[in-house]
């Protein structure tokens, strides 16, 4: 086996300098990668904490809310009506306020694991007081109700008006 020259040495040292310093510039990349990573994770998991902090803070307050929705959701109606049950709400409150149904459509209901939602679209036709007074008393918290969608139009005889609007009832699953 014959004997490594000076040069073949010299060149060795330069390439296994060349290698680790290859090797450290990949690693710190790699290591400056991972650490943004972490500090990003670090000051989301620092702003959930403060949430949570504020959140908790207002725990009385939640759990009010929580016992006051518990006595005053509605329960759904065992015979999976809900949708009728709305809609007549709906034409009985038109009836008094002398606004014309044009067409209706119960919806599909949708249940998520909290609730089940009952929906009707209904477009009515009248006047726009009478309309917008019934309009108003639609939105009804206390009766977890709400209109989801709505268009407004005038009619050919102003001052009459054309509504088309999706109503929202939201149920209690969990007694």
């Amino acid at each position: 086996m014959r004997q490594v020259t000076n040069r073949e040495q010299r060149l060795l040292l330069v390439f296994t300098v060349l290698l680790f310093l290859a090797l450290n510039l990949f690693g710190f990349s790699l290591l400056s990668k991972n650490r943004q990573i972490l500090e990003r994770t670090v000051r989301k998991l620092d702003l959930e904490r403060r949430e949570a902090r504020v959140w908790m803070g207002q725990k009385d307050l939640w759990l009010k809310r929580k016992e006051w929705m518990d006595r005053n959701q509605p329960k759904p109606d065992p015979s999976g009506q809900d949708s009728a049950r709305l809609l007549e709400f709906l034409q009985q409150g038109a009836r008094q306020n002398k606004i014309t149904i044009t067409d209706q459509k119960l919806l599909e209901p949708r249940t998520e694991a909290e609730y089940r939602e009952a929906s009707v679209r209904i477009e009515v036709r009248g006047s726009l007081e009478p309309v917008v007074r019934w309009l108003a008393g639609l939105q009804a918290p206390e009766r977890f109700q709400a209109i989801t969608s709505l268009t407004l139009k005038s009619d050919a005889e102003p001052p009459k008006v054309i509504c088309n609007l999706t109503i929202a009832r939201w149920y209690a699953l969990k007694p």
